[in-house]
């Protein structure tokens, strides 16, 4: 068969000629090659619009940060971490480098001896994430694509990453410990595959036209400035004169007396055959034309013009108040779209860095672009004010609760300076024993939260009462009872242990506190379950060894709940025997002689405890953390 037969849809018309062969736009067609990164590199270095145009959206991103919803000492905490690991300034850069070379990561690190395991962010402990790298894609070289669906969160990921390093030395990683920020992304399925598929586009791949336009109406217009006057002088028989060396020298003596004349007497003196003409430049409409190139760059970039330009909005009637807004909700959305997912990952280790656990309730907001003046500022506290009065007013809500969430409101909008300071040393002063408001109001939070000991089963009845009329300090041992007792004694009594504790006394002691105590400073644990169980997963560090000097034989294991809990009580004034708290089960009190410890197998499976209880000590009472 002859030539084959293209067919194409589109507009033509036959008069005109548009979209027919003898249309030029008719053989226009897109190809893709992609830039390579030398050129890309010298672009940001070179020119300045590149590099505004990368480094805009990550630094406006990144710029308010975000604001972490939780009590005064745990933000604290957290943000104390984030400044020790950089991680603003880290999410900066590896957005910067995404959008310059396609790819950008953070490096999470937390002591691994052999980083090619999985980072477990649960086994992070306070201090535990340890350094956060910044590389580009071009530091980093993929393993193979995981292909099976089955792998959830890491299917068409890279198994691992390898770190480039000068030496040619390469360090293994696994995909947990790098979080990813991805430039421009590529269309899934692309047919014309990226040079690595895991990667995207550099912001300049797609951009590149208008940048170079811009550029070279700067330039041009720049060498137009040079000739923005032109002198044009006709001299009789030039051709002839100049083809000779002497007449040559004649032209150039008479240009300069020329020049010369026009300097010292400011008067052009010429022979009557001769003519002069003088040339200006016309430059209307040559700065709408340069702003025009800038706004199809910023058009492109999704920048805007004043943002860009740095400069304000022009019109009569413009305030750039939309303009500001569309921006700022699209910032908003590339912070969504493009931070999110990685600080998620990142998060799960930075609390846990910063507190030694994670709780539900800790979240964070991201801070508003906009800085309000101090007019709307103001106008904005008067009415946070009449709202905190107005939900006062209803009682629905405690007054201590409302009181500490409009401190902590406060104190995040910055409004105050050291408010929170202020706060913290001013403590309950000005309010004397004596006032009666405070004396009819203490004895129903009293009450309140003996009533929420109660419901937790931290106290019975009996001792919720008691609290209520005697909220006086006392010595308090905390322990919680062990539930699946069947499953651990069957494990004791495969393991040779003729003798074991009742079940119903198996426990995990919390405190043992010789110390007098307010009970209600300890307030409650935060990683119940909804019945006020608490379990320690199956697994981790196990072992069986005799404790304390009454020939106890426990199980000892690892429990970042229970630490954290303990740690928190001696914090409220709580005293402890010993200098470190470990969680631990006691088995027995009668070892048979003939059982070697040591090749005893611990119990492996999961440990799941009751409520806390709260109880005086006795004085014949054979508890404690040794016990």
């Amino acid at each position: 068969m002859g030539a084959v037969l293209q067919f194409a849809d589109r507009l033509m018309n036959l008069m005109t000629g548009k979209g027919t062969t003898v249309d030029r736009r008719a053989y226009a067609g897109y190809a893709m090659t992609p830039i390579s990164v030398p050129e890309v590199e010298a672009a940001y270095r070179t020119s300045w619009m590149l590099r505004k145009l990368v480094d805009i959206p990550p630094l406006d991103m990144t710029r308010a940060w975000r604001d972490w919803q939780a009590d005064a000492k745990t933000i604290e905490a957290i943000e104390k971490e984030e400044r020790r690991l950089q991680l603003k300034a880290k999410c900066k850069r590896a957005l910067i480098l995404a959008r310059l070379y396609g790819g950008g990561a953070l490096v999470l690190g937390d002591g691994a001896t052999d980083p090619e395991q999985p980072l477990q962010a649960e086994r992070i402990g306070r201090g535990g994430l340890k350094y956060i790298h910044v590389l580009s894609r071009h530091q980093l070289s993929l393993g193979e694509r995981q292909e099976d669906p089955a792998a959830g969160d890491w299917w068409l990921k890279p198994k691992y990453f390898e770190i480039n390093a000068a030496n040619g030395r390469r360090a293994r990683l696994h995909p947990s410990r790098v979080v990813e920020f991805i430039g421009q992304p590529t269309p899934e399925g692309s047919t014309q595959q990226a040079q690595e598929w895991f990667w995207g586009d550099p912001i300049i791949q797609s951009i590149e036209s208008a940048i170079k336009n811009a550029d070279s109406a700067q330039d041009g217009f720049a060498n137009l400035i040079d000739e923005a006057k032109l002198d044009i002088l006709k001299l009789p028989e030039l051709t002839n004169i100049v083809g000779t060396e002497d007449g040559t020298q004649k032209v150039m003596n008479r240009l300069q007396a020329a020049a010369a004349g026009k300097s010292m007497w400011r008067a052009l003196i010429l022979d009557k055959e001769d003519e002069w003409e003088h040339r200006q430049i016309n430059w209307a409409g040559m700065p709408d034309i340069i702003m025009t190139y800038l706004a199809i760059v910023c058009g492109a970039a999704d920048i805007p013009v004043t943002r860009f330009l740095s400069q304000s909005p022009k019109g009569l009637q413009s305030t750039g108040d939309g303009e500001e807004r569309d921006y700022h909700a699209m910032v908003d959305a590339k912070r969504d779209e493009q931070l999110v997912p990685g600080l998620d990952r990142v998060d799960e280790c930075l609390i846990r860095s910063a507190l030694g656990k994670r709780p539900d309730e800790v979240y964070y907001e991201w801070a508003p672009l906009h800085d309000l003046s101090e007019k709307d500022a103001a106008e904005v506290e008067s009415k946070y004010a009449t709202t905190i009065k107005t939900i006062a007013d209803t009682g629905l809500v405690s007054e201590e609760a409302l009181g500490k969430a409009a401190i902590n409101g406060m104190i995040e909008r910055g409004r105050f300076p050291g408010l929170e300071q202020a706060v913290e040393e001013a403590g309950n002063e000005g309010l004397p024993e004596d006032d009666p408001d405070l004396l009819e109001t203490q004895p129903k939070l009293l009450a309140a939260k003996a009533e929420q000991l109660r419901i937790a089963g931290a106290v019975s009845e009996d001792q919720a009462t008691l609290l209520i009329a005697d909220a006086r300090p006392r010595t308090l041992y905390v322990q919680r009872k062990l539930i699946n007792t069947a499953e651990f004694l069957k494990w004791a009594k495969g393991q040779g242990f003729t003798t074991t504790e009742p079940a119903e006394d198996l426990h995990v002691t919390v405190l043992y506190s010789r110390a007098e105590v307010d009970w209600l400073k300890m307030g409650a644990a935060w990683n119940e379950d909804d019945k006020g169980n608490l379990t320690v997963p199956a697994g981790g560090a196990r072992i069986v060894e005799a404790l304390g000097d009454k020939g106890a034989v426990v199980l000892l294991f690892n429990s970042s709940a229970l630490s954290w809990r303990h740690e928190e009580m001696v914090r409220q004034g709580a005293s402890h025997d010993f200098d470190e708290y470990q969680p631990h089960v006691t088995i027995t009190y009668e070892k048979p002689d003939e059982l070697d410890l040591e090749k005893v197998k611990p119990f492996t499976g999961k440990l799941v405890f009751g409520p806390e209880i709260f109880e005086e000590i006795e004085d014949d009472q054979r508890k404690g953390i040794g016990t």
